[in-house]
């Protein structure tokens, strides 16, 4: 090798090597150093209320008869197994709110669809 050859690798190991320190030193400061104000925008977007407020026009058979309808319902998706306390207790909970008894809500909680 000539000698600009080997300054040549020397000057790009070099510059490679700054360039991977840089990457670890932010991943350091992201990490660990700056994790709480990561760790707080991230349930900032995973925790928002959705709110859907879509007006669909009515929908007629060939004779003009109301097939379907919007219509504004309430819904509410409960998943005992993402919460810390027993499916009995999400609904003691939940029964006052829906006018239901615990022991129906305890049984619509069983099921796989977890939407009451």
């Amino acid at each position: 090798m000539h000698a600009t050859q080997k300054l040549r690798t020397i000057v790009l190991l070099v510059f490679m090597g700054v360039c991977f320190l840089a990457i670890i030193v932010r991943l350091f400061d992201i990490q660990y150093i700056h994790r709480d104000v990561y760790q707080q925008r991230a349930r900032k977007q995973f925790r928002y209320p959705l709110q859907i407020k879509v007006k669909r026009g009515k929908i007629y058979s060939r004779n003009m008869n109301e097939l379907a309808i919007s219509r504004d319902v309430l819904s509410l998706w409960a998943d005992p197994s993402a919460l810390n306390i027993l499916p009995s207790q999400v609904a003691e909970l939940l029964a006052p709110e829906l006018k239901e008894t615990p022991d129906a809500l305890l049984k619509r909680l069983d099921r796989k669809v977890h939407r009451i």
